[in-house]
């Protein structure tokens, strides 16, 4: 009789199966952690000062479940995909311009220095005076809370392409928009993207000090109002809700960052 053979499964796989369990275990643990900790303090100092975590768990289902949440979030993004949308595109183009063009460097660096160093909840009061009370002082708060990383970004990005690849396409007669298209952009994206993913974290946060310094709806309102009616269940609900929404955001740029890692020219070897 012929004997039975046994299949064994890739070894390789199997050991990528292994790392992707044990990285999964490690991010976990935390969490676990840190959630019995909270439910433990919550039940010892009460739910005034800090509520347990299920009751945060209950108040986020019953927020949910009576479309309250969905309702805030709805009213706040707005303002955060409009803000954001306006970063990536005035920061990649000034970026670009920066990291191209040596006299625009010069001219814009100490501007784009100031603008990451400076505390921009400070300069809510000046957007409010300029642009009034509405959507679109929002905007501007979500900007200038996150372009300034994508300028950076991008003019590091442009920079760090490698000279020689350049000097090889003008030497077969590329034009400067051959260049940009087929040189330098493919070779800046990953530091571009980076730098979006980056400017999300802070694009969120914008969005939550628009709304609790400029106008009071959306979520920023729902802090206001649970915080001075001593709600804490509600309010760490909605920050936890704010949370996540941030988490999956830079979570689907985290993915979009890895599929463009690899998108850039080949460097000449020497």
């Amino acid at each position: 009789m012929p004997s039975k053979v046994r299949l064994h499964g890739n070894p390789v796989v199997s050991k990528r199966r292994v790392k992707v369990r044990d990285r999964l275990f490690l991010q976990v643990l935390p969490l676990i952690v840190l959630l019995v900790a909270w439910q433990v303090t919550g039940n010892r100092v009460g739910k005034v000062m800090m509520p347990t975590v299920t009751s945060m768990l209950s108040s986020f289902y019953h927020l949910l479940l009576d479309g309250t949440l969905l309702g805030a979030f709805g009213v706040s993004i707005q303002a955060l995909v409009l803000g954001f949308f306006l970063s990536a595109l005035l920061g990649v183009a000034v970026g670009l311009l920066m990291g191209l063009l040596p006299q625009v460097d010069r001219a814009l660096s100490v501007y784009v220095s100031l603008l990451i160093a400076t505390p921009i909840s400070a300069a809510v009061p000046l957007v409010v005076v300029v642009f009034g009370l509405g959507l679109a002082a929002k905007v501007v708060v979500v900007v200038l809370f996150s372009v300034g990383l994508v300028i950076v970004n991008t003019a590091t990005g442009v920079r760090n392409v490698d000279p020689r690849l350049v000097e090889m396409a003008t030497s077969f007669g590329a034009t400067s928009r051959q260049l940009i298209r087929h040189i330098i952009l493919p070779g800046a994206v990953p530091m571009i993207i980076a730098g979006l993913r980056l400017a999300l974290g802070l694009a969120v946060t914008g969005m939550v000090i628009s709304e609790l310094f400029v106008v009071s709806d959306g979520v920023g309102l729902l802090v206001l109002t649970y915080s001075a009616s001593f709600e804490t269940g509600k309010l760490y609900a909605v920050t936890a809700a704010t949370v996540l929404l941030g988490v999956v955001a830079l979570y689907l740029f985290s993915l979009l960052e890895r599929k463009f890692s690899h998108w850039r020219p080949d460097p000449i070897s020497d």
